[in-house]
């Protein structure tokens, strides 16, 4: 009685897991509209992921001189301006951004183009992009204070649904700025970059500097952010024209989003297929471990804040899922070894995941290593690269050992009569 009980509960579990992972497969790939109002699409966990401009195209501008500088002596630094423009574009978000120089003919200056997705803010963005002109801190009457040498640096903070920029000055530029307020009862202050004004206070008192630091109210994220990059970096030495947006499809080529994920669901169900012929009930377990791992890392680009997909995130995933499998694929094999040295099932199963889990959580804590110093050390798609691959060893993790534990300890409770079969198991001959 016990063990009918056991396998009926076996079985509901089972049931269950299906239920949900088919659930959870609608919510990732299915697009519907809502049946009580035609107005509003469901994309799907798929369709909700943000892609960099790389993979699902954006909007391209060409940045090109303003003033003549071929009769003077002066000349345009084409390398530290690629630099520049590709710093502040990852500063405001736009890692999967490209930059190109180009020029007519010799005796014609480089002029700069810019393809990077398209977002709510871009329009703003490359305006800061291509500012030129140094910092310089006035007061009311247009009167010189300082420039950026009385700046250490800014930053952004964000705090009780309110965007702020915080000016962090050396000791004499905050006490230039206090003794400047202390002197006149109508100070005002305001903040330049070239020709133009980034702050304009209407008022400026001493007190509003606290540990040599300013704290500046912005009215979105995206201008609090735009603000900092133009305390930090500065401007261009030359000023640029930007020309009106054109919108560009992915320069990987049209429809290389829906060709990738077509070839890696094609690798991945003949993966699959083959853990299964060659392991039966294991491989199906194995399969289906990394099916549901493949659903969580999906939902999991949505959750986790700032993930835009590109190029080296793609990379990342395919590297993740790889790894997913040859993990499944290490348990698979060692269960079918410890059965054959003549232990019973559910030993074979414990010693496999008690010896084979600790062997995958070095490997993969290895990685993580890996993935942890690449996203502080390295920036653009090598920086989004290492993001996705964490991702994915967290869970593969979780769901190579965890998950496929709980899937094997299930299978062995309802097929335990017919487990060799199932299992495509073998003992070595004597």
């Amino acid at each position: 009685m016990g063990k009918t009980k056991s396998t009926a509960g076996s079985i509901t579990w089972l049931i269950i897991i299906i239920a949900l992972t088919v659930i959870m497969s609608i919510l990732t790939f299915v697009k519907f509209t809502w049946p009580f109002d035609n107005t509003k699409t469901y994309q799907g966990f798929l369709g909700a992921v943000e892609l960099d401009g790389d993979l699902k195209g954006g909007v391209e501008y060409d940045l090109t001189l303003k003033d003549d500088i071929s009769g003077t002596d002066e000349t345009i630094d084409v390398t530290s301006v690629l630099q520049t423009l590709n710093n502040r574009l990852e500063a405001l978000g736009y890692e999967g951004a490209t930059v190109r120089a180009y020029r007519e003919n010799e005796n014609e200056e480089y002029a700069f183009s810019i393809n990077m997705k398209l977002k709510s803010s871009t329009e703003e963005d490359i305006k800061v992009i291509a500012a030129y002109g140094e910092l310089e801190f006035t007061d009311g009457d247009g009167n010189y204070i300082m420039g950026a040498e009385g700046v250490k640096n800014a930053s952004y903070r964000e705090a009780d649904s309110s965007y702020y920029v915080i000016i962090n000055f050396t000791t004499g530029g905050a006490k230039t700025l206090i003794d400047k307020a202390n002197a006149s009862t109508d100070f005002k202050l305001a903040i330049k970059l070239g020709n133009t004004t980034l702050l304009e206070a209407s008022t400026f008192e001493a007190s509003y500097i606290s540990n040599n630091s300013l704290a500046v109210t912005s009215s979105s994220s995206d201008s609090a952010k735009q603000m900092v990059l133009e305390i930090n970096s500065g401007g261009l030495k030359y000023e640029y024209e930007v020309s009106e947006g054109k919108t560009s499809d992915s320069y990987l080529g049209k429809g290389v989003l829906k060709n990738v994920f077509i070839a890696v669901l094609v690798v991945s169900l003949l993966a699959a297929l083959a853990l299964i012929v060659f392991y039966r009930g294991l491989g199906a377990i194995a399969a289906l471990s990394v099916y549901v791992f493949s659903l969580f890392y999906i939902f999991m680009l949505i959750l986790v804040p700032g993930v835009v997909l590109n190029l080296g995130g793609i990379i990342g995933m395919i590297l993740s899922l790889a790894l997913s499998f040859m993990c499944s694929l290490i348990i698979a094999r060692n269960v079918k070894k410890e059965y054959a040295k003549g232990k019973t099932l559910l030993a074979s199963v414990k010693t496999t995941y008690y010896q084979k889990s600790l062997t995958i959580l070095d490997m993969q804590a290895a990685i993580g290593v890996f993935a942890l110093i690449a996203y502080f050390l390295c920036t653009g798609f090598v920086k989004n690269f290492a993001v996705t691959l964490g991702i994915g060893v967290v869970l593969s993790l979780i769901f190579t050992i965890f998950f496929s534990w709980l899937l094997t300890n299930i299978s062995v409770a309802i097929w335990k009569n017919s487990a060799e079969k199932f299992f495509n198991l073998k003992r070595e001959a004597e």
